[in-house]
């Protein structure tokens, strides 16, 4: 690309923009000019018919530009909605902000300015953001410790963006970090703050604003502090599945556990929070460290966060004059007690005077039905203040229906959801939510009778044996870890060579006679690859990429376990964030809205019959699992006595479980945009453990609705 085509383009824009066409029409010019930009940067002949999903990915793979990627898929996918006939009108507001966002992107890929075109505002402000004025209020705090009461549906993250982005507009120099409980509602967040960071001038300072999970967040500075004291970072971080087979492998033997852990590099998610909490604790110089690269944090979910990672806070506190603490959370959401969540433990901070409390009321999720229903909500340990809704709606629905058992039960949401379809309501906005998986048999069961597809959220997950082995491949060429050489030895021979390294594992390798012992060559074939890999330093879709052509050539797996492959090489093109070794070790999870595919049951649970990917399908998840979602439909089945709130076996379990119960269950009804249904079996039967006898009790209605 030269100057004068560049120079053209931004003339042909700043045209366009002022010319009197309809607004639809200057959209979808607009969209035209996005791929002759990217046509000619790529060398395409402008003439070609090229698609411009993939040239979006092609110039990011090729410039490395991995932050374009989600804004410019996301101003791809606005101005499609006009490259077709449509009754819709378009805004200026709304045309002016693709404009700003598209000239943003040329100005990042072709690295020029255009200084004649038309003079257009790019200044951020937070009045384009509508916020009501407790969030502007909120989001304008000056103090060093802000707290917000957030409840369901309050627009939070909404908040959050105008936050950081209102803070960074005051001192381009800031330095934000974004924190978020999981990685999926982290990568909302960062889609959000692309959507309004490209449309203003705040991009040329966008590299001064961090998302990603507190986990994500100490694991960043652990291995940037390692960086800046010239050692390395070649610790493997593994998941819970894994932990238990080491503590099973050690009969639980504390000490050992602990000796292997240490010798062989090994991190937990908790032992992450655990090195850097002893780090900034112990050593001044990372104390230092730290002062220079932070300004400010933003912590969403506040609730669900325990006590070390609320001490790591403080610390930060403590040891950054400058700093600030942004909380957002409510404690009526807090379902994460039972691994030490709670918004209580934000008391370590409170000898603090400058603090600001805000409290969000306005609601635009829920219909009044369904607020006014949750605002009688008693809770022991934490005010419930009250919901208005903010779009005053009057189409809420909130029902409660007894049936005879958990198959009626079963029929009946079946029935109610044949019949939403057959109302053009989507599959895909009804969902079916429980504290547990365990009470979903009959409703599966159901759901197959119907013809209903759906999938099951939540629960116990195993990840793919040939994912999980492509995983310890990556972490032994990228960190050299003896706990990853362990078992890519262990997937192929279940057992440890003599050796060390590598070249000494394939001393006796090379002298073996492989007849009758093929999965020894095939360790020899993905030892050697390794190697290779190693010395070539590739990035993780060029490494799977000589992977996948590996096991092809020398037949090494199945053609289902390479469709696996594939289909996480499309995953990484599609987010080539996943590209960095570092946030793909970190993004596994059941719970990643792409990477999940891998993951299959350990618990039993009815399979769909009738699911398919490209389908919409019922939502069926735990409560957990259910967090920050909504839809228009929510089915809470089980709201008898025993089930919903659980059996205690005991009055002090009762006393001290119940609150966390009730808790879930406001969880699970304001997930509701429009209609809640609250269904309950009269009576239910159980098989015994001990003669294998079925046995049939009466359920009282459910304490959290006996007043409906």
């Amino acid at each position: 690309m030269n100057t004068d085509e560049i120079n053209n383009i931004y003339e042909e824009l700043d045209s366009l923009m002022n010319s009197l066409i309809p607004n639809e029409s200057k959209a979808n010019n607009l969209r035209k000019f996005f791929e002759k930009v990217l046509k000619l940067y790529l060398g395409y002949k402008l003439e070609n018919k090229i698609n411009l999903f993939k040239m979006i990915d092609e110039y990011v793979l090729k410039s490395q530009r991995f932050d374009l990627q989600n804004a410019s898929h996301q101003l791809r996918d606005d101005l499609n909605t006009w490259s077709h006939a449509t009754s819709y009108e378009l805004k200026d507001s709304i045309l002016d902000n693709y404009y700003d966002r598209l000239q943003n992107i040329i100005k990042e890929v072709t690295g020029m300015t255009y200084e004649k075109i038309s003079n257009r505002s790019h200044l951020f402000s937070i009045d384009k953001l509508s916020l009501n004025d407790e969030q502007k209020k909120a989001a304008l705090s000056k103090s060093k410790l802000t707290l917000v009461n957030a409840g369901p549906g309050t627009g939070k993250t909404y908040l959050i963006v105008g936050r950081i982005l209102n803070e960074l507009s005051s001192n381009n120099n800031k330095k934000i970090f974004g924190l978020s409980f999981t990685n999926k509602a982290s990568e909302e967040l960062q889609h959000k703050l692309n959507n309004q960071i490209f449309s203003t001038s705040l991009i040329e300072n966008k590299e001064n604003i961090f998302t990603g999970t507190l986990h994500s967040f100490a694991l960043k500075f652990i291995q940037d502090y390692f960086e800046f004291k010239n050692k390395t970072f070649d610790f493997i971080i593994i998941d819970d599945l894994e932990l238990k087979d080491i503590e099973s492998e050690f009969n639980n033997d504390e000490e050992s556990i602990n000796h292997y852990i240490k010798e062989n590099k090994i991190l937990t998610f908790d032992m992450i929070i655990a090195m850097f909490l002893n780090t900034i604790k112990n050593n001044t110089n990372f104390q230092e460290f730290l002062s220079e690269k932070l300004d400010e944090i933003v912590v969403d979910e506040a609730q669900d966060l325990d006590k070390l990672q609320y001490e790591i806070l403080y610390l930060l506190y403590k040891h950054i004059s400058h700093l600030k603490l942004f909380f957002v959370g409510d404690p009526r959401q807090n379902i994460y007690a039972f691994k030490g969540g709670s918004l209580n433990n934000i008391r370590l901070f409170s000898e603090e005077t400058d603090v600001s409390f805000i409290e969000l009321i306005y609601s635009y999720r829920c219909p009044q039905a369904i607020l006014s229903f949750v605002n009688e909500f008693k809770f022991k340990d934490n005010n419930n203040i009250k919901l208005v809704d903010a779009y005053n709606k009057t189409n809420g629905y909130l029902s409660l229906q007894a049936l005879d058992n958990k198959e009626d039960e079963a029929n009946w949401i079946s029935k109610l959801i044949v019949d939403k379809k057959g109302n053009n309501v989507k599959l895909s906005d009804i969902a079916i939510i429980y504290t547990s998986t365990f009470y979903f048999k009959e409703i599966l069961e159901a759901l197959n009778a119907f013809q209903i597809p759906f999938k099951v959220f939540g629960g116990q997950w195993v990840l793919d044996n040939n994912i999980r082995l492509f995983r310890f491949i990556l972490s032994f060429i990228y960190t050299s870890n003896k706990y990853a050489l362990k078992n890519i030895q262990k997937f192929w021979i279940n057992c440890e060579l003599d050796g060390k390294n590598i070249d000494e594992i394939l001393i006796p390798l090379s002298d073996m006679d492989f007849t009758n012992k093929a999965n020894y060559e095939k360790l020899q074939l993905v030892l050697k690859f390794i190697q290779e890999e190693q010395i070539k330093k590739n990035t993780v879709i060029d490494i799977l990429d000589h992977y996948i052509s590996l096991i092809k050539k020398k037949s090494i797996f199945f053609d289902k376990d390479i469709e696996m492959l594939d289909n996480l090489k499309d995953i990484i093109l599609n987010d080539l964030t996943l590209d960095y070794y570092d946030n793909l070790k970190l993004s596994f999870s059941p719970m990643h809205p792409k990477l999940n595919i891998f993951y299959t049951r350990s618990d039993e649970i009815v399979e769909s019959e009738w699911f398919d990917n490209d389908e919409p399908f019922v939502n069926v998840t735990t409560v957990h699992s259910a967090k920050g979602l909504e839809w228009s439909n929510v089915i809470i089945p089980g709201m008898a006595q025993d089930s919903f709130p659980r059996y205690f076996t005991d009055n002090e379990s009762r006393e001290k479980e119940m609150p966390n119960e009730l808790k879930k269950f406001y969880v699970a009804c304001t997930r509701s945009k429009e209609n809640l249904y609250l269904t309950r079996p009269k009576e239910v039967t159980v098989k015994s453990k001990k003669n294998g006898q079925y046995y049939t009790f009466s359920r009282n209605i459910s304490i959290f609705i006996n007043k409906l």
